[in-house]
């Protein structure tokens, strides 16, 4: 079976690359508009959301290894109570009574999701019950990281004027050199139970999982589908329209 956690946040880095290009297009009619002064493409800073990100799915990844996909699902919804939080902690906005009553509903309804799959175990991962609470934390993690993430890049998005596309460009550039150049190579030579070139195994032997993926059509039309969802964000998708037609013009 497909185990590989660490890949699928290199990919999914890999992808929001193309958010740049599409940033670049846009710049580009902007600046024939005349409707917004040219913006620095370099952008350091969002370094911090960008280790937020890949923090994020790489804990989701593998908690979902100990829980079944349901339950992982419903649980990333748990992110919204997060968010709203940390937005109201942060960002100091006032969130109003609904908001607050549709907060607590999410917070029963995972008690319930939780203690429903802790209590009748996960036969789909073959996960112990303590291996079951362990993703199931996981998951959690990662959602409050992620609401980190996004607390971020919107004080980001106010207070420097950033461009969306080219925030989520930047991201994907910073985490796929992060992955190739620092993660992947340490959990690699990181002892695990994966079989690889190492002679006591690797935690995660990304060249593993590559082969695999070149090898069953299946798993590798489900990877391009997910890279697809990425890229097709009805922002992005109208941006790299464009991008494309003034391209062809030139």
């Amino acid at each position: 079976p497909h185990t590989h956690s660490e890949p699928d946040a290199c990919m999914f880095s890999f992808h929001r690359q193309t958010c740049l290009w599409a940033n670049g297009s846009r710049e580009s009619e902007a600046l024939i508009n005349k409707s917004q002064p040219p913006v620095k493409v370099w952008q350091p800073i969002l370094l911090i959301p960008t280790l937020c990100d890949l923090t994020g799915t790489t804990l989701a990844g593998i908690g979902l290894l100990y829980i079944a996909a349901s339950v992982w699902q419903m649980l990333r919804g748990s992110i919204v109570l997060f968010t709203g939080t940390f937005s109201v902690l942060f960002l100091k906005r006032k969130l109003k009574p609904y908001q607050w009553a549709a907060m607590l509903s999410i917070v029963g309804g995972l008690a319930l999701v939780g203690l429903a799959s802790v209590l009748s175990g996960s036969s789909s991962t073959g996960a112990s019950q303590g291996q079951t609470v362990l993703g199931i934390l996981l998951v959690l993690a990662a959602q409050i990281v992620s609401a980190a993430q996004m607390v971020l890049e919107e004080t980001y998005l106010k207070e420097r004027r950033l461009p969306p596309l080219l925030v989520t460009g930047l991201e994907g550039v910073f985490g796929t050199v992060i992955m190739l150049v620092a993660v992947l190579p340490i959990v690699y030579v990181i002892p695990g139970d994966q079989k690889s070139g190492m002679s006591h195994g690797s935690y995660e032997n990304s060249v593993d999982a590559a082969v695999m993926i070149g090898n069953n059509w299946t798993l590798g039309l489900l990877c391009g589908l997910y890279c697809l969802s990425i890229t097709s964000s009805p922002d992005q998708r109208s941006a790299l329209t464009a991008g494309a037609i003034t391209s062809a013009g030139s």
